[in-house]
């Protein structure tokens, strides 16, 4: 075959043809989009394109590997005229899909012309030789004799999606965070239904991370649904970061296949209509709904959660050991834990550090957490973050932060409040526990300052305390072995535990309920004190003689206790009550009498 052999079948099935020079694109004709050219004006040896407009044709024309890969997946099951390359190798390849331009399109698609060309003007290249665009490669080029059909808006969707994918493929490196972050902005810049927004995701990530664990259609589901779950999606700006490129380039590139708004993403209006959402409570009363998920039973439920304690208090060590605790299913404090996969980032750590404490603990031989020493912001990729490793694992169950404030950002002086910025600085990853059914807790630190109110003491404005399901206070006084852990939440009862820092195994042991431990202790004092009282020769003694001997003036807390702990102790009859009211007495005086005698 030859160019004019290669104009004359074109000329046959109706199409003007553009004689071109050897190699070339161009024949330097002024008039070449408007010029009807003659056989005899074709050299034998030269190229041969198709004219566009005086055809009525529309090309899809993918320049690039990953483009020329993503078109033969939209674009290929159409039966319409195409061109080819023919690479030195002998691969053969379409890149020209050639359609009627039934809907009267004037101007070509505005894509990335590096990546993906689709023009109704101008001329196209179906036969001779060229060099390519991506990789200077001379191939030859042919056609086919199918004759072009009917441009769709379907179709024009497809060739849209074709650029979208070959500029993400040069993007995107990740299937979690990339993944999750990329179906976030189509969800909410396009209207693509959940199963084309699944298709999208699998056809990327099958062709740029085909051997990647995560490239699965199930975790593409997932992550859908997640992003479902959102009422405000992350978008352009956020992922442009991730990616490290310009955010006007992706907004661009969003806008091929859908439309970002003008107005700043952050400012956009969210509405919803409560008569149509609203909770049907008869289907709910019915409905089964999963019981709430603890990390530790009864204390560390589902949600977000925070662990404050005064410094060196232990907590690092106190949050190592709960992850272990829960990864290997150990018995924690009298309760056993359920096993489930955790994830717990060491922040303030070093390797040294982190290595020592797992041998300090004796937890070398055990299955260790996914441990991170370092981590994203809130709001700034953490929470995708977190998602991503959810995803990632069979059972996701705890997620430990040590500490908040290595996860705060920045953050600028603004007209809202301190417990504003703390409120909008949780709800999204508070959001993030609940939806996935686990418990994520932050450690954070007590203030020194004597507060009304034993939460109060925790670091931060009342909308941090606000925004969590659950609170712990660890406090340990100076130089004592002896702590209390206290806990408040929405789904939990208040709990106070005893316990005690053990220096031989680096960790807490549980020594009981602090209210009993404390009241057994009272008991005893008192009984002390009472017994020494009487023999001095008292036939009784009055809560005032017992407390005035402790220490305590009868306006203080600890004598109004000491007065109600003695009154029940005659109803329980560890003590009986006096002849004269008010008054108190051992159980079998004399015989006591008799024994100090």
């Amino acid at each position: 075959m030859n160019a004019i052999k290669e104009a004359k079948i074109l000329s046959d099935k109706g199409l003007n043809f553009v004689p071109l020079l050897p190699k070339e694109k161009k024949n330097y004709d002024k008039d070449i989009d408007t010029r009807v050219y003659q056989l005899s004006e074709v050299h034998e040896n030269g190229n041969l394109g198709i004219s566009l407009h005086q055809n009525n044709l529309a090309v899809a024309d993918p320049e690039t590997q990953n483009a020329i890969y993503f078109a033969e997946h939209y674009l290929a099951p159409y039966r319409t005229m195409r061109s080819y390359r023919e690479y030195s190798n002998g691969v053969k390849k379409v890149v020209g899909y050639f359609f009627k331009n039934e809907l009267g399109l004037k101007e070509n698609l505005k894509l990335d012309t590096k990546i993906m060309e689709f023009r109704v003007k101008g001329q196209q290249v179906v036969y001779g030789t060229t060099i390519t665009k991506d990789t200077n490669e001379e191939v030859k080029r042919s056609f086919d004799n199918t004759d072009p059909i009917n441009l769709t808006e379907a179709i024009l969707d497809d060739v849209k999606k074709v650029a979208f994918l070959s500029f993400m493929a040069e993007e995107v490196k990740s299937a979690y965070t990339g993944a999750l972050m990329l179906d976030s902005c189509i969800k909410r810049y396009t209207n693509y239904t959940d199963s084309e927004r699944e298709d999208l995701l699998w056809v990327l990530f099958s062709k740029i991370l085909p051997h990647d664990r995560d490239t699965k259609q199930t975790k593409f589901q997932r992550i859908v649904r997640n992003n479902n779950k959102e009422t405000k999606n992350a978008g352009f700006r956020a992922f442009a970061k991730y990616l490290s490129i310009n955010p006007l380039k992706l907004k661009e590139v969003f806008n091929w296949i859908g439309k970002v708004p003008e107005k700043d993403e952050d400012d956009t209006k969210i509405h919803t209509n409560f008569l149509k959402n609203a909770l049907d409570i008869k289907s709910l009363m019915i409905e089964n709904i999963p019981e709430l998920k603890f990390a530790v039973p009864k204390i560390l439920p589902e949600g977000l959660i925070c662990i404050a304690g005064r410094p060196k208090a232990m907590k690092s060590w106190t949050a190592l050991l709960i992850a272990y605790s829960v990864q290997n299913a150990l018995e924690l404090w009298g309760e056993q834990c359920e096993q489930g996969d955790t994830l717990y980032l060491a922040l303030e750590d070093s390797k040294r550090r982190m290595k020592s404490r797992i041998q300090k603990l004796g937890f070398s031989e055990l299955d260790a957490p996914t441990i991170n020493l370092e981590a994203p912001y809130l709001n700034m990729g953490l929470e995708e973050s977190i998602q991503e490793w959810i995803n990632s694992v069979s059972n996701p169950k705890l997620v430990v932060i040590d500490t908040l404030a290595r996860v705060k950002p920045k953050t600028k002086r603004t007209s809202g409040t301190v417990y504003d910025l703390d409120n909008e600085l949780l709800r999204k990853i508070q959001k993030l526990g609940m939806d996935n059914g686990i418990t994520i807790a932050f450690i954070t630190h007590l203030s020194k300052a004597s507060q009304d109110y034993s939460f109060d003491k925790i670091t931060g404005s009342v909308g941090l305390q606000g925004m969590t399901d659950a609170m712990w206070l660890l406090d340990r006084g100076d130089n004592q072995p002896s702590a209390s852990l206290i806990g408040r939440g929405r789904d939990i009862d208040d709990f106070e535990y005893t316990l005690e820092w053990d220096q031989e195994t680096w960790r807490y042991s549980y020594k009981g309920i602090k209210w009993e431990i404390e009241l057994s202790e009272n008991r005893k004092a008192i009984l002390d004190h009472m017994k020494f009282l009487l023999s001095e020769g008292k036939e009784e003694v009055m809560p005032k003689d017992v407390y005035s001997r402790m220490g305590f003036k009868a306006n203080q807390k600890e004598a109004k206790n000491i007065s109600k702990t003695m009154e029940r102790m005659s109803k329980d009859g560890t003590i009986k009550s006096g002849i004269t009211y008010g008054n108190y007495s051992l159980l079998e005086v004399k015989t006591f009498r008799d024994d100090i005698v």
